[in-house]
């Protein structure tokens, strides 16, 4: 039995020369790349400071019961998202950042 691979008709080989316009990246990776990293590192920075408020609203109404402080601290969010688009955006992406990364979030109210 004769040992033969078959390639397929339009199969051209390449040499080492070749290969270099094969392999790498373009521009538009190396951007996207960067953009998605600097997206996330702002992203986390507005979840540290939305951590940061809610601790201090939380410490700042200790005494109140748990609806009233609900209440205010949504209220105090609302007001805070409808103050302009920029504060919108960023409430938006540090409120759907607390839903995700949730255990540190209610960690972060417990022992405010």
């Amino acid at each position: 039995m004769e040992n033969k691979m078959k390639m397929p008709a339009n199969y051209n080989v390449m040499n080492e020369e070749e290969m270099t316009y094969t392999q790498g990246g373009s521009a538009f990776g190396a951007v996207s790349a960067l953009a998605g990293t600097a997206f996330s590192i702002w992203g986390l920075y507005n979840y540290y400071k939305g951590m940061v408020a809610t601790r201090n609203y939380v410490a700042a109404h200790k005494g109140q019961d748990t609806a009233a402080l609900l209440e205010g601290g949504m209220n105090t969010y609302v007001n805070y998202l409808q103050k302009d688009l920029i504060s919108a955006f960023k409430g938006i992406c540090a409120g759907s950042a607390a839903v995700g990364l949730w255990p540190i979030t209610a960690l972060v109210i417990i022992t405010a």
